[in-house]
Formats: structure tokens, sequence, C-alpha cells
């Protein structure tokens, strides 16, 4: 950020951008915008910028990107879509990043680009930082393109206020984006559209079925929606903002983007301010740290941890047309190959970085004193009695002098463990790996969460081996042309152990047990290959009586029933969007006990896990505690 100025027009964009955004959260259509809809007699509560209260307070205090997830877990409450499953794996001590990926099917969603815009500030011209901790940040609760397009956002927002034009923060985007990955798709079929001249709403169209997506908060296709703003608005904070907001989508996220990198470069028109009260309007899921009075004292809050470069006058990159008006005429990709100014920073996405955006993000990483501790699951962290688990733990010593680690593991009783696990010194920078085999009882019953305790130099951590879900399943049944869907099985009403039914084929079969991690239960399995219908049943014990909300996604069709009674029913072969919206989620109530079966479909094509999950009334991700055996 050139100057300090700059940085509070930002800041101020951002709220701007918020609040024009959130009335049209979640819409899958285009709406062409004049203006604030309704106009605004305050600021909307924007979960983003209360994380970046909660950010600014764990950079005033010094703390490292890997601390990121319990100061999130700390001070910002929030759990709807992916940060309820998030917050769900923090609870039972899975840290960042397995914490955004496991049991998350929301995992490729935009929640954090509205939060990642803040590392874009906070290190103002230096992306390579700022792409560090977006992936620390995004991949508490997200993983997989989630982060990526994260990361990209907060890549574009370190070059806000330093000249950059919209074909520079094009190229800036698809640099921090991994070769090949799905944001990468979105940016080249938004530039397509763009250079052939097509209109906002055509180009708003054309990206869903591109992206092959239904759902209208999938990161990339918001990433797309945030670069479109740039294109269209040709450098006007107004027309920019107006463009992305009416995109929809996860609007309030993007357009606090928009909003963010186009005031920073240029004055905000005083219309955008004039409607919203002075004051910071604070939602419900801040805790622990006193918010802002007014939305200056949010700019001002926000500068003070903000280390500006000198500032020096740069030239930029050639505009598309002008310096002010961004059009087809002149091809966005043939800009973006100009050359860069020395004076402007480079984006270049670290190999090492490049690595963890790309692989499946199965380990949970920590700061312990002065060493960095990670430790792997190389099965999924669900226990099954007399079955093993196998992890990899790293320690790594970033700190500038030798260390000699005493490393103490303590298992639970009844637990085996094997381990070479011993003392050893390690100098600057260097990484020891030690692998890690623990076993659960046989014929017991698991804790819903077993901690393996590790010291290290006196300092404890707690491994977390979870308790999987015991379902039974029998199938698959007689499925001809989707026939099997209304056709009741005598499963349907007989749900015991050892009972014979007539399966596909005139195959004898019978419900069987086995434990799943959860939320993501893969079937195909279970089809052999062929259309079929299977059945899943389980008596789940809830922690609280209450009303309650099932969530039962699949590619084909389901139905559910709760204690005998129907709660979701649909057939129709389409890609899922695992939220809790129609036709997927229904309610129930339970006083301790709730009794729940789900008839699944197959056709042809091979079947994506099904995603089954529970919500309580206030959007929090529930697992059951207890499961119940299937009367024999």
């Amino acid at each position: 950020m050139a100057q300090v100025k700059n940085l509070r027009r930002a800041v101020l964009g951002s709220v701007v951008g918020t609040t024009l955004g959130a009335p049209l959260r979640g819409e899958s259509g285009f709406r062409a915008l004049n203006y604030y809809e309704p106009i605004p007699l305050r600021m909307a509560p924007s979960e983003a910028l209360e994380a970046w209260l909660v950010w600014a307070d764990h950079l005033a205090k010094g703390l490292p990107p890997e601390g990121l997830s319990a100061s999130m877990f700390a001070h910002w409450t929030y759990n709807t879509n992916e940060c309820a499953f998030a917050q769900t794996n923090m609870a039972r001590g899975l840290g960042a990043p397995i914490s955004g990926w496991f049991q998350n099917p929301l995992r490729r969603g935009s929640q954090a680009l509205g939060r990642a815009a803040f590392w874009g500030l906070a290190f103002s011209g230096d992306p390579d930082r700022a792409m560090e901790y977006a992936y620390s940040d995004a991949s508490i609760d997200h993983a997989d393109d989630g982060v990526s397009c994260a990361v990209a956002v907060a890549t574009m927002a370190s070059l806000a206020g330093h000249g950059a034009n919209a074909a520079d923060y094009v190229k800036a985007a698809k640099a921090a984006l991994p070769p090949g990955s799905t944001g990468q798709t979105a940016l080249t079929r938004l530039l397509q559209a763009f250079n052939a001249g097509n209109d906002l709403e055509t180009m708003h169209g054309l990206l869903p079925p591109a992206l092959q997506t239904r759902d209208p908060q999938y990161a990339p296709l918001n990433l797309a929606f945030i670069v479109a703003g740039l294109l269209y608005g040709g450098g006007d904070p107004g027309k920019s903002l107006k463009a992305t907001a009416g995109c929809g989508g996860a609007a309030d996220q993007n357009a606090l983007v928009v909003g963010l990198i186009t005031a920073a470069d240029a004055d905000l028109d005083p219309e955008w301010l004039d409607p919203l009260d002075e004051a910071f309007v604070c939602g419900h899921g801040l805790r622990s740290i006193e918010p802002p009075r007014t939305i200056e004292d949010l700019a001002d809050r926000i500068a003070s941890i903000v280390r500006l470069p000198e500032a020096a006058p740069l030239e930029t990159a050639p505009a598309l047309e002008s310096d002010v008006e961004v059009t087809a005429t002149e091809p966005i990709e043939e800009a973006t190959t100009a050359v860069q100014v020395k004076s402007m920073p480079a984006v270049v996405l670290a190999s090492d970085l490049g690595r963890r955006l790309t692989e499946v993000p199965d380990e949970a990483v920590a700061r312990v004193g002065d060493l960095v501790l990670s430790y792997k699951y190389v099965d999924a962290p669900v226990a099954v009695p007399g079955k093993s688990n196998r992890l990899v733990l790293t320690v790594g010593n970033p700190g500038a002098s030798e260390v000699v680690v005493e490393p103490v593991l303590q298992s639970p009783a009844g637990w085996l463990t094997a381990s070479k696990l011993t003392s050893f010194r390690l100098r600057q920078g260097e990484r020891s790996q030690f692998a890690l085999v623990v076993q659960a009882p046989q014929n017991s019953i698991i804790a819903p969460v077993t901690n393996l305790h590790l010291t290290l130099n006196k300092h404890e951590v707690l491994v977390p081996i979870l308790a999987g879900q015991p379902w039974y399943w029998v199938g698959p049944f007689v499925n001809h042309d989707g026939m099997g869907f209304d056709k009741p099985y005598r499963a349907e009403d007989v749900q015991t152990v050892g009972e014979t039914f007539n399966g596909r084929s005139d195959l004898p079969v019978k419900w069987t047990r086995e434990v799943f991690p959860g939320v993501e239960f893969d079937l195909e399995a279970k089809f052999a290959s062929g259309p079929g219908i299977v059945y899943l049943h389980a008596k789940a014990m809830f922690a609280e009586p209450g009303r309650y909300r099932i969530v039962a996604a699949t590619a084909v069709g389901a139905r559910v029933w709760v204690d005998k009674k129907e709660v979701v029913k649909y057939h129709d072969t389409h890609t899922p969007i695992p939220r809790a919206i129609q036709p997927y989620v229904g309610e129930f109530e339970v006083d301790r006990y709730a009794e729940i079966l789900v008839k699944v479909m197959r056709n042809h094509d091979p079947l994506p896990p099904l995603i089954l999950y529970f919500l309580a009334e206030d959007g929090r991700h529930i697992e059951p505690i207890a499961f119940e055996a299937m009367p024999s």
C-alpha cells in the first residue's frame, strides 16, 4: 500500500462492498444494479470483517501463521456453511489444515475469500507473505479450490494501492493458482467471455456450465465474479462494485474484495458512504475481542498493524484501453503478457506452497514452543476396535539455534502404540520424522475423541483419534430404470441382524455393520458397479433433546425416514449441492435417540459419496454422541 490514505480508503471500500452485496448473498441469477438495493441505514454485519479483527489481534501479538486456527477457535465462532464443519473438527482437536478437509463437504466454498483480502492489506506489496498467511487462514475451514482461490484473492489485494490495473490483477491471480486448478479454468472462461465482447449477464450465464457447478457459492465461480468486477468496472469503484455484487453467489465476500481493491487505487464516490451510519455493526460470533466503535475506528485498527513500504511512483503495465475504461477491444490475455515493471511486486507461487495447495491436507500443523510439529494421518483419523491407525510425526526447528528435543508419548489405557521416538538434535531449519502406529482395544466402545499425549520439551500436544459412526447397510436391491426408488423393499420394515433379504440377481443380502468416518459415505463399492438400491440404518443418540435438521445429498435420488417419518425425498440425476437447502434437507425432533433409515439409488454411472450430516437449529454441525447396536 503506497500510502496510509490508500489503506484507509481500502477498508472503507470493503465496508461498502459487503453492505452492497449482503442482500444478494446466495443468489444464483444476475441482477443489474444501479445502487444499493435496498438502501441501507447502516453497514451490514460481516463475518469476514470480524475475522479481520481476530487476525489483526493475532498479528499484533506476534503470533505465527500456525496459530491462526487457535485464534479463530477462541475468538470467531460463526458456524454456518463450511465453518460449521471446521468448528466441529477444531472442537475435537483437529487443527489446520486437516480441519478444513476432514468431513467437510463444503470445503470448496467461498467463505474464506473476504477473510483472505485482509492478508493483502497486512502484507501490502509482499504477495509471498500474503499468500502464506492466506493459506493458513483458508485451510482452517476449506481445502482444494476453497483455499487456492483465497490465496489468489490475497495476492491481488497485496497489489492494491500500488498502481496496478485490471491486467495486473488478472495476471497476479493466475500466477497464484496451481496449474490446472478449477480456479485457472474459471478465469480462462471469464477472459474468453470478456474478450468475445459478452456483457456481464451473458458472462454470468456462461460460467456455471463451464465449471460444471450448480452451487452459487463455489469458490472458483466467485473468484471469477471478483475479477469480472475489476474487468467490467474499468477502474471505477462504483461500477466495479455493482458488477460484482450483481453476480450474486458469495456477493458479500466478493464485493468486499472488489471494494478493497478499487478503493485503494481511486476515491470512492461519497454517495456510497453517505447512507451508512458511522457505527461499526458487529454480528454475534466475535468473542473476547472488543469491536471498533465506528467504521473509521476499524480503518485505524487495521492500519495500526500494517508495515507500509516506502512510497514510490510506480509505472504500471499498459491499461487495456485507457486508465479508466476497460473494454474488450484489446484482449485481456494480450495485456497480461506485458513486461512487469521492477517496482511492481512479482507474484510467483512458491513450490512448497504450490505442493500444499495440490496435496490432500491430511495433517495438522502447530507451533510447540520454539518448534513446529505436524502430525500426518496416513489413515483417516478414525479408530475402529482392533485396527491400526498410522501417523507420521514431523518436528521442525525454525529457530536460529540448535535444539535438543526430548519427546515423550503416552497412549490411553488399553491402546497399543508402536514408535521409534527418541531424543534427537535439530539444527536451524532441520526436520525429523517418526512413524507412529496406534491400535484401539478390541471389542471396546471408543470414546468420541481419544487423545494421544505427546510432550516435546515440556510442551504437551494432544493428537486426537476420533470414533467413527457405526451404521448398518444392506443391498444392493434391484433398480431397473429407476423403478426401485418408489418400491418398498422389506428392509424398510425389518432392521434385524441376521435377517436375510432377496437382493439383486436373487442373491441373499443381510444387514452389515460398518464404521464410517461420517458426513461422506462412500457407497459405490456396495453397488458392485451396477444399478441398485442400498439402505443405511442407525439408531443415533444426540447430546440434547430438540429440533435438528438432516442433510442427505446424492447424485441420483434419496429417501430419508427419521423415526418412521419420511423427511427427505427426491429423485433427480444431477450434481448435488451438499448444503442445507431443498431438496436435501429435512427436519425432525428428538428426545434422546433417533432411528434413521436412508435409501440411496444408483443408476448406471458411478455414484459419488453420499453426503449425510446433522445440524442443530442454530446451524452447528452436530455429531451423534453414540449409536445403538441393531437387535438380532
